[in-house]
C-alpha cells in the first residue's frame, strides 16, 4: 500500500512509542536532536531507523536510557552511517584480496548523476552488482547491517534489485566520498549518453539524433575505464558509426 511521507509528529511517536513499550527512556532533548538531525527528506524514516538501532546497540550496555553522550560518541546520524560502513568494509578487507575493487563494483551501478549533476542512488538490479563471489559478499554484508535494501521487483518472474538504503552513506562515508570523487566525470558522461539514448529512442531512431564517431570515443574509453554496463538501447545508440554506414551501405 502506498504511504505519504510521515510528519515530524508521527516521526515522534514512532521513536517514543515503541521506547515507552520496551522501558527505555531517553534524556531530555534527545529525540527532538535526533529528528532534526535526520531531517524530512524521503529517506528520513530509515535512517532515523538506522541511527536509533546504531544508538541502542551502544547504550544496552549500560542500561534503559538513551544518553546524549553516546549520540554524541557515534557522531549523529550522519556520522553513525559512515562509521558503521568503514567498520564493515575493514572487517571485510580482512578476507578480501581486492576489496577495494569489490567496492568499486559493487558501488558504481549503485550511484549515478540525476538531472541536476548530483550525485545520487541508484535502484539496479542485483544481478548486475553480485558478478563475482567477492562482490556478492560484500552486498550481502552491507545489507546485513542495513546499508543497502533488497527488494523483488514488480511481476511474477521480476529478479531482485539492491540500492543505498541511506542517501546519506554517499557524503558521510571517506571512503565512498573518495571513490565517487574519481568516479564524478565518468557518471556525468554517462548520464549525458542515457540522456542522449532517450532521445534517439523516442525519436523512432532517427539517425540524426546519433552521435558522430569524435564524441563516441570518451564514451568507449569512459566504459573501458569504469566497467561500467550499459542498457540495450544505450548500447544501440554508441555502436560505432563505421558499422552503421557498412550495414546502410548492405541495404
Amino acid at each position: 500500500y502506498p504511504l505519504s511521507a510521515p510528519k515530524l509528529s508521527a516521526l515522534y511517536e514512532m521513536i517514543t512509542r515503541p521506547a515507552q513499550r520496551a522501558a527505555l527512556t531517553f534524556d531530555p532533548g534527545l529525540v527532538d536532536r535526533i529528528l532534526e538531525d535526520t531531517g524530512t527528506d524521503p529517506g528520513a524514516l530509515p535512517l532515523m531507523a538506522f541511527a536509533l538501532n546504531e544508538l541502542y546497540k551502544v547504550c544496552q550496555k549500560d542500561g534503559r536510557v538513551m544518553t546524549f553522550q553516546a549520540y554524541e560518541a557515534l557522531g549523529g546520524v550522519q556520522a553513525a552511517i559512515g562509521k558503521t560502513a568503514d567498520t564493515l568494509f575493514t572487517t571485510f578487507s580482512r578476507s578480501e584480496p581486492d576489496a577495494e575493487q569489490t567496492l568499486i563494483q559493487v558501488f558504481r551501478e549503485l550511484i549515478t548523476v540525476d538531472e541536476r549533476s548530483t550525485i545520487t542512488r541508484r535502484r539496479t538490479r542485483l544481478s548486475r552488482v553480485t558478478e563475482t563471489a567477492s562482490a556478492a559478499r560484500l552486498v550481502e554484508a552491507l545489507t546485513r547491517e542495513r546499508l543497502l535494501v533488497q527488494s523483488q521487483g514488480e511481476g511474477a518472474a521480476s529478479e531482485p534489485f539492491v540500492e543505498v538504503s541511506h542517501e546519506a552513506l554517499l557524503s558521510s562515508w571517506p571512503r565512498l566520498v573518495l571513490l565517487i570523487e574519481n568516479m564524478q566525470a565518468d557518471l556525468l558522461l554517462l548520464r549525458q549518453v542515457q540522456i542522449a539514448a532517450q532521445q534517439w529512442e523516442y525519436s523512432g531512431h532517427d539517425a540524426a539524433y546519433l552521435w558522430p564517431e569524435e564524441r563516441l570515443k570518451p564514451v568507449v574509453a569512459m566504459l573501458s575505464r569504469s566497467g561500467r554496463k550499459l542498457e540495450a538501447n544505450e548500447i544501440a545508440f554508441i555502436r560505432p558509426e563505421l558499422d552503421r554506414l557498412v550495414e546502410e551501405l548492405h541495404h
